[in-house]
């Protein structure tokens, strides 16, 4: 059971390694009830992946135009970029996404959720110099995930794509909220003047300007990068058990390249943290780590409310940890997890930059 983990590192600088028990406990994780829910979907029908939008600055009908258009807009993919050539989807791509959103609706089926509607045009494969122009910043990652839209780097290794698309595609099923900050234009108003110049601005005088877009949750985590580490941690156990029933179901990749897939996985230090800190919280880690993903997936704060209440500095920790391994490091240091701490420090110094 995933209670009895014991995480084994071994890093290169293309990816984390994690040894047989981490795949034999995937593979036992299939078999294991993980539900908060008991029971699957019976008749399931498509449901738009949870996010809440809050509106600042307007009040009546005008608040509630601005609501419906930003969600339309979101679901329409309105906010995906533009300025890039994204590579013709294969087959074999079209495939295995296809594989990977009936994993995730199974998942989240065992969780008592309904199946979620992820368009293929949500996914963006972009080739490997057109990423990194594009994302000057996380040009060693693989994979982004913005407004719901996934832009993906694009490998010639089918594990490592299965794995991108995999630990997205979790990205984007989560629990997103967004602030929206608005306000009327009437036509006389200096803001209605820099609309007249902005050829750009779909927005007309007299209407509502869009003054900014907030995230302030994706997951688990919170504006300012708060809980981060904890996210990612998350996002790749919820990517990794996407992987386990993709596997078990129909899906396009060869038996070497799911040798390759159940082998490797990504933020092994911060899930090395966050396994000891259920561990620490719950009698059954299976339990605490059922009540992760339901938050991740809901928006839902029943751990982190816990975890408030039992220990007020682990908390505190485990909102600032990162998603570096030395982030992991210094957390598991201040929480005294000696064992995990030198695992962590034997290797990051080799890890690579996730996605």
């Amino acid at each position: 059971m995933l209670s009895d983990f014991k995480p084994n590192f071994a890093i290169n600088k293309t990816r984390a390694k994690v040894v047989r028990p981490f795949q034999k406990e995937l593979k036992m994780a299939r078999q294991t009830d993980i539900s908060v829910k008991n029971g699957r979907v019976s008749r399931p029908r498509t449901v738009e992946p949870p996010f809440v939008i809050r509106v600042q600055g307007i009040e009546g009908p005008p608040r509630r135009v601005v609501e419906q258009d930003f969600r339309q807009k979101l679901l329409s993919g309105h906010y995906a970029q533009r300025n890039f050539y994204e590579e013709p989807k294969t087959r074999f791509d079209r495939a295995l996404i296809h594989a990977s959103i009936r994993a995730l609706n199974a998942v989240r089926g065992n969780l008592g959720l309904e199946p979620i509607a992820l368009p293929l045009e949500h996914f963006h494969l972009l080739s490997e110099d057109e990423y990194i122009q594009m994302f000057e910043g996380a040009a060693e990652t693989g994979g982004l995930t913005a407004f719901r839209e996934m832009y993906i780097r694009h490998c010639s290794r089918r594990a490592d794509l299965a794995r991108r698309i995999t630990h997205e595609l979790a990205h984007a099923a989560c629990f997103h909220q967004y602030t929206v900050a608005a306000q009327i234009v009437e036509p006389n108003d200096q803001d209605c003047e820099a609309l007249e110049d902005d050829d750009d601005n779909e927005e007309d005088c007299g209407g509502v300007l869009i003054k900014s877009i907030r995230h302030d949750r994706s997951g688990l985590q919170l504006a300012g990068k708060k809980f981060q580490g904890l996210d990612e941690a998350i996002t790749e156990i919820l990517a990794s058990l996407i992987r386990s029933r993709m596997i078990a179901d129909r899906h396009p990749l060869s038996k070497a390249a799911v040798e390759e897939l159940t082998t490797y996985c990504s933020y092994l230090p911060q899930i090395s943290v966050i396994f000891r800190v259920i561990s620490d919280l719950y009698e059954k880690r299976e339990v605490g780590l059922a009540v992760l993903i339901w938050d991740y997936l809901t928006g839902s704060n029943d751990f982190c409310r816990r975890l408030r209440r039992r220990d007020r500095q682990m908390h505190d920790l485990i909102r600032q940890m990162g998603d570096e391994p030395e982030d992991a490091l210094r957390t598991a240091l201040a929480l005294g997890y000696c064992e995990e701490a030198e695992e962590i420090a034997e290797d990051f110094s080799d890890t690579p930059d996730e996605e």
